[in-house]
């Protein structure tokens, strides 16, 4: 009930649907960690080039990030619903992608 009078006033926070929607697009698709900015730009750009067709609009991106206290640039493509993630994943046949949330 909580979610119908919160959908239907506003009152009570976002509805189910809404918090769905926001969860469904946690997953991204990461296809490397490269160790320096330099050869995460390099690898980001031949990414795109070579997967240009089965991204259908989307781009890879660069994301600095500590692991274990070392930097690494990781690509990705984010923002993605977990079907999403494994649709690109299979239209890029596996290669080079993990799915992560």
């Amino acid at each position: 009930m909580a979610h119908v009078l919160g959908a239907r006033t506003g009152v009570l926070g976002p509805s189910a649907v809404e918090q769905t929607a926001t969860k469904s697009a946690d997953w991204a698709i990461q296809f490397a960690e490269p160790k320096s900015e330099v050869e995460a730009a390099v690898a980001a750009a031949r990414l795109n080039a070579k997967y240009a067709p089965a991204l259908n609009g989307a781009t890879i991106g660069v994301r600095k990030t500590q692991v274990n206290g070392e930097t690494i640039y990781a690509l990705r493509v984010a923002g993605l619903s977990k079907a999403d993630a494994i649709a690109l994943c299979v239209r890029v046949k596996g290669r080079d992608c993990s799915i992560i949330k």
